[in-house]
């Protein structure tokens, strides 16, 4: 069972929509939380983590915090295994068991990233005016509104993992339609923050044995 809070709030250049879930029992503050790594796109990505690390730090804590995948504590095959039950699954409670052994925290979080913000279109006063398909429909901004529409929507979430339980026990989400990135980050990290209160980043033990072929067995 899960204990559902709904955040919204209105910033300066747009809308953000946020929510936080926590499964019954789950007491928030004051952990020890292992940064797995940011799964964008439908895929994990060591290149994503760069740009939100400080604001991940700044809500955990102020140490900096470091991902793990993508790391040399993962070794090539270890990272290669995991990218592609990833890719095919995404980061489940599944995977994040197998790793958790691992973690030098009590929890573990993954950040999953998806969608995009609008892209403004220029239009040129020489530009010759386009002529709309029958049956279609243009918006404000010259974007189709037709089966195929693009709602041009930044998703953010933050997973996190019980290492004890088992289980995912808190999700942080928040859809984000405005047109700033970095609006939409702050705003997503101050609510980790507030979501996990009093809690740090923690890093990860480089012995641990970690079983390859148990991840592959999970996709079959």
């Amino acid at each position: 069972m899960w204990t559902f809070l709904a955040v919204s709030a209105t910033a300066c250049w747009g809308k953000a929509q946020m929510s936080v879930q926590y499964a019954a029992g789950f007491q928030p503050a004051r952990h020890k939380v292992s940064i797995f790594g940011v799964y964008k796109d439908g895929r994990m990505s060591s290149e994503a983590w760069g740009g939100i690390a400080p604001g991940v730090t700044k809500a955990l804590g102020g140490k900096y915090c470091d991902a793990v995948y993508g790391t040399p504590v993962f070794p090539a095959d270890l990272t290669k295994t995991i990218d592609e039950y990833a890719t095919s699954n995404g980061p489940t409670d599944d995977l994040l068991g197998q790793i958790a052994p691992a973690a030098t925290g009590d929890l573990v979080m993954v950040l999953t990233v998806a969608g995009h913000l609008p892209v403004p279109i220029k239009v040129s006063v020489q530009d010759q005016p386009q002529q709309v398909r029958p049956g279609g429909a243009y918006g404000a901004r010259g974007q189709h509104r037709g089966k195929d529409l693009d709602l041009n929507e930044l998703q953010l979430a933050a997973q996190v993992f019980s290492v004890a339980e088992g289980k995912t026990v808190a999700v942080v989400n928040l859809d984000y339609t405005g047109q700033s990135v970095d609006e939409a980050w702050t705003t997503f990290t101050a609510q980790i923050g507030e979501s996990l209160p009093g809690s740090e980043c923690t890093g990860w033990r480089a012995d641990a044995k970690l079983d390859a072929d148990r991840i592959r067995a999970l996709g079959q």
